[in-house]
């Protein structure tokens, strides 16, 4: 008569090479990713209001007005660009500098 034997494979829990300190960084970044995501949607929208109220102006004054919401809303852009580069670039040198050490 033949046996049979079963080998039972219990699940783990652990992550390979994951710390608290990778986790929250991990989180960090996604929380910062996300929120400069929204700024930039927010501020390309504020870009196409002033827009349209710059095309729409009559008066000199609704003019100047829709022209300094146009400027505002296109450095706004510029520093969402800015602050996503720098985070990324802090982001990878940090990695680097940890994989080093």
């Amino acid at each position: 008569m033949a046996t049979t034997t079963y080998t039972t494979f219990a699940p783990t829990a652990t992550v390979p090479d994951a710390t608290i300190s990778t986790t929250v960084t991990s989180l960090g970044t996604i929380i910062l990713r996300d929120f400069l995501l929204i700024a930039g949607i927010m501020a390309v929208i504020y870009v196409v209001l002033s827009g349209f109220q710059f095309i729409i102006a009559d008066t000199p004054d609704k003019t100047k007005t829709a022209r300094t919401a146009l400027v505002n809303s296109l450095i706004g852009i510029v520093v969402v660009i800015a602050t996503y580069t720098i985070i990324r670039m802090s982001v990878s040198l940090g990695t680097v500098i940890n994989r080093n050490v």
